[in-house]
């Protein structure tokens, strides 16, 4: 994987998308923002085959890259596994009911946002920060995996501790076809690059795999920026609307970033000294970590989001219209966030470990 000069300027770019976006929805024809959240989930599903395309989805590709073996990188699979699944959902479960004010439908939105990891642009920024992004990479379809399945449990626990009012939240179920169509905006594009990964393996069609695999890379920064600016154009008439409800996310966002990023970072380093006779992670390990707690999937999760709220508008559920600006606030105090990350992470250096290994 090469720097691309998009790659290298994707923070300035992505903010300035946004803020096209945003003088798009508020100086623009109200038909304008319409056309823009019909064409979103056509972007996202573009963006979403060029990042699962980058994924190690075909067979062999996993010893292709740096020939490391699997065993090496167990525990790395074993702390992002526990923080992003374990240690995360419960700092949620902390943070949430001192932000949820008035409305658990937005909280959900919130929620559905924050418990998801990751799995595209986080590799590019983990590369910048210094960060193992070849390991992470390589994880990302565990990633995607896991919080389909484990995501439901947390929303349910946290449905019935009652951060959830199940009034606000009950007429979701039974969930309507909508809800499920809306996942094919995931599952397409990631059988879709599976089929060409596999295919990369036959030799006549393998040049044509290899230049889809190009292009997708060359060009998903340049997708991003469509996707983001769609979205702002779609959604940032309805955050100017009801600021109200939306601007007391923003320190929580920030909170939850300080938060996670901290445990994932204190974490797999207290760990080295409590446990004798492991291996420990290595810096750039312990960087790519930090990246993917605190990096979310709004993207992947957005069109369940989308679905969830139509089902909750149908219902007359108050705030339901504000679901999908509850992602897009998340998405730009996250790119903030990124790039002071960036900033934090880039400068530090491997520590010399002859002491512990004296001990």
């Amino acid at each position: 994987m090469t720097d691309s000069w998009g790659e290298r300027h994707q923070s300035a770019l992505y903010l300035t998308s946004m803020a096209v976006g945003v003088v798009l929805s508020l100086f623009c024809p109200p038909k304008v923002s319409e056309v823009s959240d019909a064409l979103v989930p056509y972007a996202l599903a573009v963006l979403l085959f060029a990042n699962f395309m980058g994924a190690p989805f075909g067979r062999g590709q996993e010893r292709e890259r740096n020939g490391a073996p699997a065993a090496a990188s167990r525990g790395f699979t074993l702390w992002l596994i526990t923080l992003n699944f374990i240690v995360v959902p419960l700092l949620v479960m902390i943070l949430l009911p001192t932000f949820l004010g008035d409305s658990s439908v937005i909280a959900l939105a919130v929620a559905l946002v924050v418990l998801a990891p990751c799995i595209d642009y986080v590799v590019v920024f983990t590369r910048y920060a210094g960060g193992d992004s070849t390991l992470l990479l390589r994880k990302t379809p565990l990633l995607l995996g896991l919080q389909i399945l484990i995501i439901p449990i947390w929303t349910s626990i946290y449905i019935y501790i009652g951060i959830f009012a199940y009034k606000d939240l009950g007429s979701i179920f039974p969930l309507p076809a909508s809800a499920y169509a809306a996942l094919l905006v995931v599952m397409i594009p990631a059988l879709a690059a599976y089929l060409v990964q596999r295919a990369h393996y036959t030799p006549k069609i393998a040049k044509y795999t290899k230049t889809i695999s190009d292009i997708s890379e060359t060009y998903m920064v340049g997708i991003m920026c469509v996707l983001l600016t769609l979205m702002c154009t779609a959604y940032a008439r309805r955050i100017g609307e009801a600021p109200q409800h939306l601007v007391h996310w923003v320190p929580f966002y920030f909170i939850f970033a300080l938060c996670a990023g901290m445990l994932g970072f204190l974490l797999p380093y207290t760990a080295r000294y409590a446990v004798k006779n492991r291996k420990p992670l290595t810096l750039k390990e312990r960087k790519a970590i930090i990246f993917s707690v605190v990096t979310r999937n709004a993207l992947v999760m957005f069109p369940v989001i989308l679905a969830l709220s139509e089902r909750l508008k149908e219902q007359r559920v108050p705030q339901a219209d504000l679901m999908q600006p509850a992602v897009l606030t998340q998405t730009m105090v996250e790119l903030i966030v990124m790039i002071i990350l960036v900033r934090i992470l880039q400068p530090l250096r491997e520590e010399p470990v002859a002491e512990l290994q004296n001990d």
